[in-house]
C-alpha cells in the first residue's frame, strides 16, 4: 500500500478527517482510478455525513476496483441504503405532520358544522382525520416502540432488567393476543387491548424483517441501533464503519 495512503487511512482511524480527506484527495489527483484511495475517501466523507459524496467514492470503487474492494464498496452502498430506511421510518418518521393533519382536520370539521351546506364535507373530514390519520399516527409510535423493543430482547448480546422486561411484553402480548380477538364483540375496553396487541405483534414482525434485511445487505455492523446511537452523534457515522486496513491493499 502506497505510504501516503497509510498514513492518510491512519489519520481516519485517529478521528482527524480534514487531513486524511485531503491525503486523499491528493492520491487520487496523483492516480484518478485508485480504487482503495476511492474506498477511504467515502468513508472520511460518511463519517463527515457527506453521504452523497460518499455514495460518488463507493461507486467509483465498483467501476475501478478489483473483486475484494468491490465487495467492501458494496457493502458501504447496502449500509448507507439500509440506514436511510431505518432513519426514515423509525429514528426520524413525520409523525408530527400525521398529529397535525389529525388535529386540523378535526377542528376543520368542527368549523364546518356550523354551516349546514358543509355538513357531509365536515362528516368525511372528520371521519378521515379521527378514523383514518389518528389511528396511523398511534400505530406508527407503536411500530416504533416495538422496534426498540425487538431490537433490545433479540440482540444477541443484550442481558439485564431491560431485555428480561422487553421479552416479557413480547410473551404477554403473545398470550393474551388469541383470548382478546375472540372475545372482541364484548367491551371496549377488550377491543382495545386486542387491536393493541394485534399491532404490537404485527409491528414486531415488520422490525424484526428490517433487522434480517440489514442483516442481509449490510452486516452485522448495521444492526443494534440502539447501542450505536448511544455513542454517536450522527446516522452516517453510527452504522458505516470504514473497512479494515488489508483491504485498501488490493
Amino acid at each position: 500500500m502506497d505510504n501516503q495512503l497509510q498514513k492518510g487511512i491512519q489519520l481516519l482511524q485517529e478521528g482527524d478527517l480534514d487531513a486524511a480527506q485531503e491525503i486523499f484527495e491528493k492520491s487520487l489527483e496523483r492516480k484518478p482510478n485508485d480504487a482503495a484511495s476511492h474506498l477511504w475517501l467515502g468513508n472520511c466523507f460518511v463519517l463527515q455525513g457527506e453521504l452523497g459524496k460518499a455514495r460518488t467514492e463507493f461507486r467509483a470503487v465498483m467501476k475501478h476496483g478489483g473483486e475484494e474492494l468491490q465487495a467492501e464498496a458494496r457493502r458501504q452502498l447496502y449500509s448507507l441504503w439500509y440506514n436511510r430506511l431505518v432513519y426514515h421510518l423509525i429514528l426520524q418518521p413525520p409523525l408530527r405532520y400525521l398529529l397535525l393533519l389529525a388535529v386540523t382536520g378535526y377542528v376543520a370539521s368542527l368549523a364546518l358544522l356550523s354551516f349546514p351546506q358543509h355538513k357531509d364535507t365536515a362528516e368525511y373530514i372528520f371521519v378521515a382525520s379521527i378514523w383514518i390519520v389518528l389511528p396511523l399516527f398511534f400505530a406508527w409510535i407503536t411500530f416504533i416502540v416495538t422496534y426498540f423493543v425487538g431490537s433490545i430482547a433479540f440482540a444477541p448480546d443484550s442481558s439485564g432488567p431491560g431485555v428480561k422486561s422487553a421479552r416479557l411484553a413480547i410473551a404477554l402480548a403473545g398470550i393474551f393476543v388469541i383470548p382478546a380477538n375472540l372475545f372482541i364483540n364484548m367491551a371496549v375496553g377488550v377491543k382495545i387491548l386486542a387491536v393493541f396487541l394485534d399491532v404490537f405483534l404485527l409491528s414486531l414482525m415488520a422490525s424484526q424483517l428490517i433487522s434480517r434485511l440489514g442483516k442481509k445487505l449490510a452486516g452485522e455492523e448495521s444492526m443494534l441501533i440502539l447501542h450505536q446511537l448511544a455513542r454517536a452523534s450522527s446516522i452516517a457515522k453510527n452504522h458505516v464503519e470504514p473497512p479494515k486496513p488489508e483491504q485498501g491493499s488490493a
